[in-house]
């Protein structure tokens, strides 16, 4: 998982992609990942996603996009949504960084 500073923006991106194991070399999409956890998280404690969108301050329109994973959120935007589900940013990203540790050190990307 690397962390860079976008150029025009005030907040730093994520850039990851991890290598699943196979000859095929398909990778393991971080929007499909966080999407599916903040999904999942959204679900178990009951909000909608309007409402959620509302409490951490974003567009509806931009949450929808974010938990269908057409867009990347900014750690910026995971951490108003951690925020708005009252749960730890990590708790969002645990199944990206379970997933990288899980492969041998020579296939982490």
């Amino acid at each position: 998982m690397t962390l860079y500073r976008s150029p025009s923006k005030d907040h730093y991106d994520i850039c990851c992609y991890a290598s699943k194991s196979g000859d095929d070399g398909r990778k393991m999409d971080l929007k499909i990942t966080i999407a599916a956890s903040i999904k999942a998280k959204r679900e178990a404690v009951g909000l909608s996603q309007d409402r959620l969108a509302a409490k951490a301050g974003i567009s509806s329109r931009y949450y929808q996009a974010v938990e269908t994973a057409k867009k990347q959120p900014s750690l910026d935007t995971i951490f108003k949504i951690a925020t708005a589900l009252d749960c730890d940013y990590t708790e969002l990203l645990k199944p990206v960084w379970d997933y990288w540790l899980s492969q041998p050190d020579g296939e982490r990307e």
